[in-house]
């Protein structure tokens, strides 16, 4: 596997990997700096820190030529949950977006990945969270979900845009999602909810 030890070591990287892309794409989208008190500690990445750097550029140039344009008013990696629905999440990325061809910025969602792939699962989740973003913000709501793969070993990053009207079918599948987790059977006492 590419000099990685077994599957646990070629996981734990792809994961360092990902918080590093995000945290060097959203930072250089952001006026104010990234935490970096969620970066992965030295001691995981450094014998690869050659390996990292490299993929990192990578994905960053994938980025910049992914000809994605975003304007403020941003958010990034911020928490919501939802009032009425008991969920919880981190999006990467809410702010007004124009791809390459739109003539207008809309009201966006993004969620970066840097799988070689987008698939269903990242989709819904978009959909989840678009769901919690417009339950505190019904003034200025999204109308746009996009899934944005960075795949360093690709030539160009993937892009997945998903219409208002998608976004309704992604809130409805996640929603099914939701309604069958909290139906199993003591899942409310683990999480303190009776």
């Amino acid at each position: 596997m590419d000099g990685f030890e077994d599957a646990y070591d070629y996981t734990d990287y792809t994961s360092i990997r990902g918080t590093f892309v995000h945290y060097n794409v959203l930072g250089s989208l952001s006026f104010t700096p990234l935490d970096p008190e969620g970066l992965p500690p030295a001691s995981r990445w450094m014998h690869r820190a050659e390996k990292l750097q490299k993929d990192v550029l990578a994905a960053r140039d994938l980025w910049e030529n992914s000809g994605i344009e975003v304007r403020s008013p941003m958010e990034m990696e911020q928490s919501y949950y939802h009032p009425d629905l008991e969920y919880a999440g981190q999006l990467d990325f809410k702010g007004m977006v124009r791809l390459p061809g739109e003539d207008e910025f809309l009201n966006t969602i993004m969620d970066l990945k840097t799988s070689k792939q987008i698939n269903d699962k990242h989709r819904i989740q978009v959909g989840a969270y678009t769901q919690m973003y417009n339950a505190w913000n019904s003034d200025l709501p999204v109308v746009r979900g996009l899934v944005v793969s960075l795949d360093p070993n690709k030539k160009r990053a993937l892009v997945c845009n998903i219409s208002e009207e998608e976004l309704k079918i992604e809130i409805a599948t996640f929603n099914e999602y939701l309604e069958h987790f909290w139906n199993i059977p003591g899942i409310k006492g683990e999480y303190g909810l009776l």
